[in-house]
Protein backbone atom coordinates (compact mmCIF):
# COMPACT_ATOMS: atom_id res chain seq x y z
CA UNK A 1 0.00 0.00 0.00
CA UNK A 2 1.66 3.39 -0.94
CA UNK A 3 2.31 5.71 1.42
CA UNK A 4 0.63 8.31 0.75
CA UNK A 5 -2.77 6.05 0.94
CA UNK A 6 -1.93 5.18 4.48
CA UNK A 7 -1.73 8.73 5.71
CA UNK A 8 -4.09 10.82 3.54
CA UNK A 9 -6.96 8.89 2.68
CA UNK A 10 -8.83 9.52 5.56
CA UNK A 11 -8.32 13.23 5.49
CA UNK A 12 -8.92 13.57 1.52
CA UNK A 13 -12.37 11.47 2.43
CA UNK A 14 -13.45 13.98 5.39
CA UNK A 15 -12.59 16.66 2.64
CA UNK A 16 -14.41 15.92 -0.17
CA UNK A 17 -17.22 14.10 2.17
CA UNK A 18 -16.55 10.75 0.56
CA UNK A 19 -16.25 8.62 3.80
CA UNK A 20 -17.35 5.67 2.45
CA UNK A 21 -15.33 6.14 -0.72
CA UNK A 22 -11.78 5.53 -1.14
CA UNK A 23 -9.70 7.23 -3.75
CA UNK A 24 -7.96 4.54 -6.33
CA UNK A 25 -4.26 3.26 -5.56
CA UNK A 26 -3.59 4.48 -9.00
CA UNK A 27 -4.19 7.91 -7.78
CA UNK A 28 -1.84 7.53 -4.72
CA UNK A 29 0.76 5.89 -6.87
CA UNK A 30 0.57 9.19 -9.12
CA UNK A 31 0.85 11.25 -5.91
CA UNK A 32 4.18 9.06 -4.84
CA UNK A 33 5.51 9.78 -8.64
CA UNK A 34 4.91 12.94 -8.57
CA UNK A 35 6.04 13.54 -4.85
CA UNK A 36 9.68 11.87 -5.76
CA UNK A 37 10.66 14.09 -8.28
CA UNK A 38 12.47 17.54 -7.63
CA UNK A 39 10.74 20.42 -7.91
CA UNK A 40 12.49 21.39 -11.12
CA UNK A 41 11.76 17.78 -12.52
CA UNK A 42 7.79 18.03 -11.97
CA UNK A 43 8.00 21.09 -14.07
CA UNK A 44 9.19 18.97 -16.64
CA UNK A 45 6.83 16.40 -15.97
CA UNK A 46 3.91 18.74 -16.30
CA UNK A 47 5.52 20.34 -19.15
CA UNK A 48 6.11 16.79 -21.24
CA UNK A 49 2.51 16.54 -20.69
CA UNK A 50 1.64 19.76 -22.76
CA UNK A 51 1.70 21.98 -19.87
CA UNK A 52 -1.21 19.41 -17.63
CA UNK A 53 -1.62 20.90 -14.13
CA UNK A 54 -2.68 19.08 -11.04
CA UNK A 55 -5.84 20.52 -9.71
CA UNK A 56 -8.71 19.70 -7.54
CA UNK A 57 -8.30 16.14 -5.24
CA UNK A 58 -4.77 15.37 -6.82
CA UNK A 59 -3.10 19.41 -5.90
CA UNK A 60 -5.06 18.66 -2.86
CA UNK A 61 -3.13 15.46 -1.65
CA UNK A 62 0.32 16.95 -3.13
CA UNK A 63 -0.75 19.94 -1.02
CA UNK A 64 -1.30 17.46 2.22
CA UNK A 65 1.86 15.69 1.83
CA UNK A 66 4.04 19.06 1.61
CA UNK A 67 2.22 20.48 4.62
CA UNK A 68 1.09 23.31 2.41
CA UNK A 69 -2.60 22.24 2.09
CA UNK A 70 -5.15 25.12 3.39
CA UNK A 71 -8.93 24.68 3.08
CA UNK A 72 -10.20 27.06 0.46
CA UNK A 73 -12.28 30.13 1.79
CA UNK A 74 -15.30 28.92 0.99
CA UNK A 75 -14.41 25.60 3.08
CA UNK A 76 -17.45 26.66 5.90
CA UNK A 77 -20.42 24.97 3.13
CA UNK A 78 -21.04 21.83 3.18
CA UNK A 79 -20.23 20.67 -0.56
CA UNK A 80 -17.26 23.26 -0.71
CA UNK A 81 -15.49 20.95 -3.34
CA UNK A 82 -18.10 21.24 -5.62
CA UNK A 83 -16.76 24.21 -6.77
CA UNK A 84 -13.33 24.06 -5.40
CA UNK A 85 -11.50 23.77 -8.82
CA UNK A 86 -14.63 22.23 -10.49
CA UNK A 87 -15.43 23.71 -13.89
CA UNK A 88 -18.80 25.19 -14.63
CA UNK A 89 -21.65 22.60 -16.06
CA UNK A 90 -19.67 19.72 -14.33
CA UNK A 91 -21.95 17.07 -12.70
CA UNK A 92 -20.90 16.27 -8.79
CA UNK A 93 -19.38 12.82 -9.69
CA UNK A 94 -16.70 14.52 -11.86
CA UNK A 95 -14.10 15.30 -9.39
CA UNK A 96 -11.19 17.49 -11.64
CA UNK A 97 -7.99 15.99 -10.91
CA UNK A 98 -6.11 18.09 -14.33
CA UNK A 99 -6.47 20.91 -16.30
CA UNK A 100 -4.56 22.75 -19.19
CA UNK A 101 -3.69 26.19 -20.80
CA UNK A 102 -6.19 25.36 -23.08
CA UNK A 103 -9.20 26.72 -21.49
CA UNK A 104 -12.03 24.08 -20.89
CA UNK A 105 -9.90 20.86 -21.25
CA UNK A 106 -9.95 18.55 -17.79
CA UNK A 107 -9.41 15.26 -16.57
CA UNK A 108 -11.30 13.90 -13.56
CA UNK A 109 -11.67 11.05 -11.36
CA UNK A 110 -15.42 9.70 -12.34
CA UNK A 111 -17.68 9.07 -9.16
CA UNK A 112 -21.12 8.30 -11.10
CA UNK A 113 -22.25 5.09 -8.97
CA UNK A 114 -20.69 5.58 -5.60
CA UNK A 115 -21.68 2.25 -4.39
CA UNK A 116 -19.08 1.04 -7.11
CA UNK A 117 -16.13 3.90 -6.11
CA UNK A 118 -14.13 5.43 -8.62
CA UNK A 119 -14.15 4.01 -12.24
CA UNK A 120 -11.80 5.95 -14.06
CA UNK A 121 -10.46 8.46 -14.93
CA UNK A 122 -12.78 10.89 -18.07
CA UNK A 123 -11.91 13.72 -20.08
CA UNK A 124 -13.81 16.46 -20.88
CA UNK A 125 -13.06 19.73 -23.42
CA UNK A 126 -16.00 22.12 -22.92
CA UNK A 127 -15.45 23.44 -26.26
CA UNK A 128 -16.11 20.00 -27.96
CA UNK A 129 -19.70 18.59 -27.83
CA UNK A 130 -18.55 14.86 -28.18
CA UNK A 131 -19.02 12.62 -25.42
CA UNK A 132 -16.66 12.42 -22.58
CA UNK A 133 -13.50 9.81 -22.92
CA UNK A 134 -12.92 7.53 -20.58
CA UNK A 135 -9.71 5.97 -18.94
CA UNK A 136 -9.48 3.03 -16.94
CA UNK A 137 -7.39 4.87 -14.22
CA UNK A 138 -5.65 8.21 -13.65
CA UNK A 139 -2.49 6.60 -14.59
CA UNK A 140 -3.47 5.03 -18.39
CA UNK A 141 -4.54 8.80 -18.80
CA UNK A 142 -1.47 9.84 -17.93
CA UNK A 143 0.27 7.15 -20.48
CA UNK A 144 -2.60 8.07 -23.43
CA UNK A 145 -1.58 11.99 -22.50
CA UNK A 146 1.94 11.26 -23.60
CA UNK A 147 1.07 9.18 -26.66
CA UNK A 148 -0.99 12.29 -27.61
CA UNK A 149 1.46 14.52 -27.02
CA UNK A 150 4.19 13.03 -28.81
CA UNK A 151 1.51 12.23 -31.89
CA UNK A 152 0.60 15.89 -31.89
CA UNK A 153 3.93 17.20 -31.63
CA UNK A 154 4.85 15.22 -34.73
CA UNK A 155 2.34 16.27 -36.66
CA UNK A 156 2.91 20.22 -35.78
CA UNK A 157 6.15 19.79 -36.56
CA UNK A 158 5.42 17.84 -39.94
CA UNK A 159 3.10 21.45 -40.61
CA UNK A 160 6.00 23.67 -39.45
CA UNK A 161 3.73 24.93 -37.37
CA UNK A 162 5.51 26.39 -34.53
CA UNK A 163 8.62 23.70 -34.86
CA UNK A 164 11.10 24.70 -32.17
CA UNK A 165 8.57 24.91 -29.37
CA UNK A 166 6.83 21.55 -30.58
CA UNK A 167 10.18 19.86 -30.96
CA UNK A 168 10.99 20.80 -27.76
CA UNK A 169 7.32 19.75 -26.52
CA UNK A 170 8.19 16.39 -28.20
CA UNK A 171 11.94 15.79 -27.23
CA UNK A 172 10.66 16.13 -23.20
CA UNK A 173 7.68 13.95 -23.35
CA UNK A 174 9.48 11.37 -25.36
CA UNK A 175 12.50 11.64 -22.52
CA UNK A 176 9.34 11.16 -19.72
CA UNK A 177 7.22 8.50 -21.30
CA UNK A 178 9.52 5.69 -20.41
CA UNK A 179 10.72 7.21 -16.95
CA UNK A 180 6.53 7.38 -15.83
CA UNK A 181 7.07 3.76 -15.88
CA UNK A 182 3.70 2.95 -13.05
CA UNK A 183 1.60 0.37 -13.52
CA UNK A 184 -2.21 0.75 -13.51
CA UNK A 185 -4.65 -1.20 -10.97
Amino acid sequence: MSQLKELYQEQLQEIYRLNEIEFPDSFFALGDFILSLSTDEQEDFWSSLLNLYPTGPLQCLLDLAQGSFTRPEHAHTEFYWLVYDQYYMDLPEFLTCFTTDTAGQHWGLLLDDPALGFRGVGYFYNADPSSMVIYDSILDMINARFDDAIEDCEAWIARDFDAETYREYLECAQLWKPRFNIKSD
